[in-house]
């Protein structure tokens, strides 16, 4: 037959398994593979590998060109991604677009928090133009902060600040910590 459920199976009450020796695989091949999942509960579909420190788990698209080639995909939940500590989380790719849709506060936090010697670095490795790095904010306002007794360090060629607001005291460098 030729029609889309050629062969069914089904479990009116049971469930189904399907196993494999550990050294060989389970093959599954067609036009689209439909995974749906419909018992409501923590975990509907859980992908897990667990049978030694060498393996992996990998979501591999061989020829896809469009921008979501791979898509992760929650409508109404959020999306966590976590690694173990001491572990690296690696994004590489053309370029890498964050977005927030969500009209709140820190509505992108970037933040270590995991001991003393915790750093958080923002790198161009060969950029060589005047805005190399670059911070914009279109309608508001840059706060840089740090610590009391700790330093805002500014290096370079030449430091140029400008201030485009008409108004007294345009750039105003003060010292307030004491006498």
């Amino acid at each position: 037959s030729t029609a889309d459920k050629a062969i069914e199976i089904i479990a009116d009450a049971g469930g189904i398994d399907i196993n494999a020796h550990a050294g060989k695989d389970i093959d599954l091949a067609g036009g689209q593979i439909n995974l749906t999942a419909s018992h409501n509960t923590a975990c509907t579909i859980y992908l897990r590998a667990n049978a030694g420190t060498s393996e992996t788990i990998k979501v591999h698209a061989d020829q896809g060109t469009a921008e979501g080639s791979i898509e992760l995909t929650s409508d109404a939940g959020g999306i966590d991604i976590n690694a173990a500590s001491g572990k690296d989380l690696d994004l590489a790719g053309g370029t890498i677009n964050l977005t927030s849709s969500d009209d709140a506060g820190s509505a992108i936090y970037l933040r270590a928090n995991a001991g003393t010697s915790e750093t958080i670095k923002i790198h161009a490795d060969q950029g060589s133009g005047e805005g190399s790095i670059e911070l914009t904010s279109d309608a508001g306002g840059i706060d840089l902060n740090a610590a009391a007794g700790k330093d805002i360090d500014l290096a370079g060629g030449q430091i140029n600040l400008t201030g485009a607001h008409n108004t007294a005291c345009t750039i105003y460098l003060r010292a307030n910590a004491g006498t």
